[in-house]
């Protein structure tokens, strides 16, 4: 973010994707872009954790922390399946593979 000049208008929070519920009560702050990196090991072997992470991340439009025309960015084994099915309020909008990492691009269905 510095190379690029936007660290004056950023905020990074780096937390576990389960303290996420936290900031969904706090309304003042809203983002344009999250990115979720949770451990391939959880994604991938913890069906009950995997399914709280998906539903966290549709809080995040529900509990209007993100902003409408946001993208969340998430992290995934590309052998791990991740589609629209997973998700009630966001949309799968692109999705690439980079070696064994997948990122699957998410926006909100209003856009």
């Amino acid at each position: 973010l510095q190379d690029t000049r936007f660290l004056e208008r950023a905020v990074i929070l780096k937390k576990n994707v389960f303290a996420l519920s936290a900031f969904l009560t706090d309304k003042s702050m809203k983002f344009d872009l999250i990115l979720v990196a949770p451990p391939y090991k959880l994604i991938d072997l913890d069906s009950k954790a995997r399914e709280k992470i998906f539903s966290l991340l549709d809080e995040c439009v529900s509990g209007q922390i993100l902003n409408e025309r946001g993208i969340v960015v998430l992290q995934h084994h590309k052998k791990q399946i991740v589609s629209q099915e997973n998700f009630k309020q966001l949309k799968v909008v692109d999705g690439r593979r980079y070696g064994n990492t997948q990122l699957t691009f998410l926006r909100t269905n209003s856009v």
